[in-house]
């Protein structure tokens, strides 16, 4: 299946295709739209109190994955991972992860990321519930979509550690 992927070359942008199979797994063919792929909840994970998050001391909230469907009940907030993962090789995509209109129609904020050529695994965005209402996600709800953008020229490897899909 075919999809419209994002080409910045010099002050212009156009479009062209490519095959979405050939850079990310567990899709479904529905979901693949005209210039993006619409992605799923697969994981949900609670975040935990902690006294400081101190990212530059590695100190980060506990987490703890939840059994899906789960209600997220107003102000709260966890994280996601999709059922789809990325799996790129040598290929040049960033990938941008967007929400998808449904969320911010129910009360949901969708915290989500550039991903560069060299990430592979699932893709792990935020969720945080602003409606006054609880709001149930179940596994496979589909909430965020993706848009490939095409790199030309070299592209600088680099590791991160999140590589693979690491919650916190």
């Amino acid at each position: 299946m075919l999809v419209n992927i994002i080409d910045i070359s010099g002050s212009y942008l156009k479009t062209k295709e490519f095959s979405v199979y050939a850079v990310l797994s567990n899709v479904l063919k529905w979901n693949i739209q005209q210039v993006s792929v619409d992605l799923r909840v697969g994981k949900l994970f609670a975040i935990g109190k902690t006294k400081l998050v101190d990212t530059d001391a590695g100190k980060v909230p506990p987490h703890k994955e939840v059994k899906l469907p789960h209600i997220l009940k107003p102000g709260e907030y966890a994280i996601a991972q999709t059922i789809e993962e990325i799996h790129q090789g040598k290929r040049k995509y960033a990938c941008l992860l967007q929400p998808r209109s449904r969320a911010f129609r129910i009360g949901l904020s969708i915290q989500t990321n550039l991903w560069g050529p060299a990430y592979e695994g699932p893709i792990t965005f935020g969720i945080a519930n602003l409606s006054p209402s609880p709001v149930k996600i179940s596994r496979g709800a589909s909430l965020v979509q993706l848009a490939f953008i095409d790199i030309k020229g070299e592209v600088i490897q680099v590791t991160h550690t999140f590589q693979g899909g690491r919650v916190l």
